[in-house]
């Protein structure tokens, strides 16, 4: 049964969206929003890349920068959203690559982008499900399983 399959991948030669090895959108993306066209840069918005492995002369980064161009917030999911976007903020920074500083300050900020991206699912649809999921039968049996006083405080109350 060893037959030949036939695998379809996707053109890269007409993809409009590529990521390179650190999964960061390459500029050509950005350039065909119309984002900083024909401006040389390193997309590094997640703070991963070194500066000695890149020689552009511009940066898009959440890395800490002395004198940003232009700088956005962090708030919309995915973050590359608020660049498209313009939304304006001081987590990400458009500047030269000299005026950046080569470390992130606040070592913990993708565990923030993680926990803010963690909060965003929570509030927008865990909280939903789980306050639907409050009111059916098989969620109060088990509960009152779990907590007997409180079954036999609302025994007591005639509540059930």
């Amino acid at each position: 049964m060893n037959t030949a399959k036939d695998y379809k991948f996707p053109n890269i030669d007409i993809s409009i969206v590529l990521y390179d090895a650190y999964m960061e959108l390459m500029p050509e993306y950005f350039w065909e929003k119309g984002i900083y066209k024909d401006l040389r840069f390193c997309v590094d918005i997640y703070g991963s890349k070194q500066f000695e492995l890149f020689e552009n002369e511009y940066w898009l980064s959440i890395k800490e920068c002395n004198s940003p161009i232009e700088q956005y917030d962090i708030s919309l999911i995915p973050i590359e959203n608020n660049i498209f976007h313009k939304i304006p903020g001081y987590k990400i920074s458009f500047a030269k690559r000299t005026d950046y500083k080569s470390y992130i300050s606040n070592s913990n900020i993708r565990d923030w982008i993680i926990q803010s991206y963690n909060a965003f699912i929570y509030n927008r649809g865990y909280d939903k499900g789980s306050q639907s999921m409050m009111h059916t039968n098989s969620y109060r049996f088990g509960y009152y399983i779990l907590h007997p006083v409180e079954l036999i405080k609302k025994l007591m109350k005639k509540e059930i």
